[in-house]
């Protein structure tokens, strides 16, 4: 049941989701005669709370006379006739009381659940005032003191079972013991969200709360599972962020006294441990206003003690916390105090892998909001070198041979680039590496099915990154397409030295490099096509036509650029590297050049020069007639494109020159014309010199005919 409703209660697909919910309330909500509760007690919401909570929120929306509470309210219960659908909406509507006449009888975890649900609901109507709101949620919920004395018996019964299960009892009362501890710890989770959505204005029932919570948090039997849901009730019931803050440093003081005369290493332990996981929700649900808080600053000595505890876990925990505290810190504070302390500890080879993962993530979140982060940290004072800066640090870890330092360093490195805080084509070809690593893939296929998978540092995770990430980067701009394009020549590099290297006592024969740079043409392709249809969808309509063939012809450049600067950086890593390459590795370059499609009629002359330069050099530093066989038809095409080329320039040339003396010869025609037609206008006398012209001299001789000296000069040319 509940696969299916995984599979089908989603709002995907209108008609599989309203088939579904008439499955569900129509079909089930009548096998159980309409009771919610006992639907639920079908489902397991202690296992499988996120669809629980899908089910009971359709069959409320079903109850409901509001059609926009889902897809298809009215057609939900048409099945069922009109005394059963008021049977079914009487019974989830009805009264809940989670408090019986007797006290001592606990609260199962379905009523809870169901009640929490339908008080979320009511909450997020748009369709009722915030009066009315109110006043549902008053006839739902018992009143604060008494959800606090429920949540205190709860609670007793939970630690109680955790102490006798430390106790060691056999297997079979294990899995029991095991089994009511989650469903007690579900119980106090809902009952703590209630208190979030309960009224905790009236002065009483507020005081009397928080010293419950104060008890709880400050008590290290209260299980882990409780703190974050126990710190953020804490927060509701607090005006103001000075008297949360004062709160919580209240509840790290009890937590400290509460053992202070021991001496017991463990117990020290648990109290750093508490402390810190304490801190890490009141960090995040603080606002960098409060930085310069008194009592926020002293929080700072918790977790430097947790830092420097011996134990990893309390490290771990203690970094992490680090990391958020600096968050809320001026950058002045950061860049000097703890940008060289989470550098050191991230850079220690010594130290846990997850303490350095940990280091690695607070410092990728500091790079993002503060300026300087990727710079390197000026040497101390006993220290003559500068220290190691956070962007060498990454990319050391990416060639770590521990996987998981690698996972954690992709994934900064995919954080830091896509957000443009980093420029770097040797680091896209380490990830592309990654990518379409054989091994990594294998790992990633074992470890599907693994519950840690959404988790940072799982390698299935950063496969659904990458896969996302390449075409994301590329369709964001044209410099990122760039940078794409110059991670080729380093990834060559990479590809290289890993056929050198001997796994498991064995040399690497094959590596997907053909395929690898085709992945980076068709991802820089994807991403022209999208700035293309931006730039289609913001112009008008009128320029559509005009500008397609325009963008077309573009394109075609586009793509035949592109691969002759793909040809360009493999042909001249070939040529710096002939005689180390492998002969597998060698002939599949080869074959890289040799399916690049070039286009003679775009493209710039100095490109094909370049090229077939680089060919013709390779064809002499080349060995292996295969790979030469295989270079062949490439190096006959640019070469003939030369001639091409240089043949339609002659042309140009002699084109020219040929328009040049054509009109050379056709402007002294119609000067001669005018001069004849001038002469006979005026009907001159060729025999009676003109005395007055200054083309005769006194003799009554010819000085200057401009018709006579421009055709000799017609001639001569």
């Amino acid at each position: 049941r509940v696969e299916l409703l995984e599979a089908a209660l989603t709002p995907r697909c209108t008609s599989t989701y309203e088939a579904t919910a008439k499955m569900l309330c129509c079909g089930w909500m009548k096998s159980v005669k309409f009771d919610p509760i006992a639907l639920l007690g079908l489902l397991s919401p202690t296992v499988n709370d996120t669809i629980c909570e899908k089910a009971i929120a359709c069959v409320i929306d079903a109850a409901s006379n509001d059609e926009t509470k889902s897809i298809s309210v009215k057609a939900t219960l048409k099945e069922l006739s009109n005394p059963e659908v008021r049977a079914y909406k009487e019974e989830v509507h009805k009264p809940l009381e989670i408090v019986c006449g007797d006290n001592d009888t606990p609260v199962d975890a379905e009523t809870v659940f169901f009640l929490r649900v339908m008080c979320d609901k009511t909450l997020k109507d748009t369709s009722l005032s915030d009066s009315r709101k109110a006043d549902t949620i008053g006839k739902l919920m018992p009143d604060v003191p008494v959800l606090c004395e429920i949540l205190q018996k709860h609670l007793g019964l939970l630690v109680g079972s955790i102490r006798s299960h430390c106790e060691g009892q056999d297997e079979e009362v294990d899995d029991e013991s095991a089994e009511f501890e989650d469903s007690e710890s579900f119980i106090c989770l809902q009952l703590l969200h209630l208190f979030k959505l309960s009224d905790l204005k009236e002065e009483g029932s507020r005081r009397h709360f928080i010293s419950i919570m104060q008890q709880m948090l400050s008590s290290l039997e209260t299980p882990d599972e409780l703190i974050e849901e126990s710190v953020r009730a804490i927060t509701v019931a607090h005006d103001t962020e000075a008297q949360f803050l004062q709160t919580v440093s209240e509840i790290l003081s009890d937590v400290t006294e509460s053992s202070s005369d021991s001496e017991d290493d463990a117990i020290t332990a648990s109290q750093q441990l508490r402390s810190v996981s304490i801190l890490s929700v009141v960090l995040e649900n603080t606002s960098r206003k409060m930085s310069s808080n008194s009592v926020m600053l002293n929080f700072s000595s918790y977790v430097l003690s947790a830092v420097t505890n011996k134990h990893p876990v309390v490290r771990e925990a203690g970094v992490s916390c680090l990391g958020k505290f600096a968050l809320l810190s001026n950058q002045e504070t950061v860049v000097t105090d703890f940008k060289p302390l989470l550098l050191k500890i991230a850079g220690n080879d010594n130290e846990k892998v997850e303490v350095r993962a940990q280091a690695l993530l607070a410092l990728s979140d500091l790079t993002l909001l503060f300026e300087d982060m990727l710079s390197p940290c000026p040497p101390g004072p006993d220290e003559e070198v500068e220290r190691e800066s956070f962007l060498s640090l990454v990319e050391r870890m990416l060639a770590s041979p521990k996987l998981a330092m690698v996972v954690i360093a992709a994934e900064i490195t995919i954080k830091l680039l896509f957000s443009g805080k980093l420029n770097d084509g040797s680091m896209l070809a380490q990830l592309l590496t990654i990518f379409f690593d054989k091994d990594f893939a294998d790992i990633s296929m074992m470890n599907e099915e693994s519950d840690e998978v959404k988790e940072v540092g799982s390698p299935v995770r950063l496969q659904q990154l990458l896969s996302l990430f390449f075409p994301a980067y590329s369709m964001k701009n044209k410099h990122n397409r760039d940078t794409l394009i110059g991670s080729i020549k380093p990834l060559l590099s990479l590809v290289d030295a890993k056929l050198s290297k001997k796994v498991r006592g064995r040399k690497v024969t094959s590596w997907p490099i053909s395929k690898m740079i085709d992945y980076i043409c068709s991802t820089v392709d994807m991403g022209e096509e999208q700035d293309a249809c931006k730039n289609v969808d913001s112009e008008s309509e009128t320029n559509k036509e005009e500008n397609s063939l325009e963008e077309t012809s573009d394109s075609e450049q586009a793509d035949t650029n592109g691969s002759i600067t793909v040809g360009l950086l493999v042909s001249e890593f070939m040529v710096l590297n002939s005689s180390s390459l492998t002969t597998s590795y060698l002939r599949a370059l080869c074959k890289i050049i040799a399916s690049l499609y070039i286009d003679e009629n775009s493209g710039a002359p100095f490109q094909f020069t370049v090229l077939k330069n680089q060919l013709e050099e390779l064809a002499m530093l080349i060995t292996d007639d295969s790979a030469l066989r295989t270079l062949e038809p490439q190096t006959e095409k640019l070469v003939s494109i030369q001639a091409e080329a240089e043949s339609d320039v002659e042309d140009e040339l002699i084109e020219g020159m040929e328009s040049t003396n054509l009109q050379d010869e056709e402007e002294p025609v119609a000067n001669d014309d005018d001069e004849d037609s001038r002469t006979d206008e005026n009907d001159v006398d060729e025999n009676q010199p003109d005395l007055s012209s200054p083309r005769t001299s006194m003799s009554g001789k010819d000085i200057s005919s401009p018709g006579k000296s421009r055709r000799h000069l017609a001639t001569v040319n």
